[in-house]
């Protein structure tokens, strides 16, 4: 498995969805609920953590694609890790 740290803002819970593609969810950083310059999908705050995950490589595709498509996801990054 590779090593990948993901940022989100959400306005929901995340840990599921990453052992949904079976993946493992390291660390954790909660950065809290922050007030938005600007609204984002309706959205006028969100939460904002940083996920240290190890992933599949076959797997990455599929959760970036189901990052772009939940309603929940208001914004994200994934990252590979060296």
């Amino acid at each position: 498995m590779n090593k990948y740290e993901l940022v989100l803002l959400i306005s929901g819970k995340v840990e599921k969805l990453i052992s949904g593609f079976k993946g493992k969810v390291g660390k954790v950083d909660d950065w809290g609920k922050i007030d938005l310059r600007y609204k984002i999908k309706k959205s006028e705050n969100g939460i904002f953590l940083l996920l240290n995950i190890e992933l599949d490589s076959d797997q990455v595709k599929k959760l970036h694609d189901k990052l772009q498509t939940d309603e929940e996801i208001l914004r994200f990054l994934l990252v590979k890790v060296d």
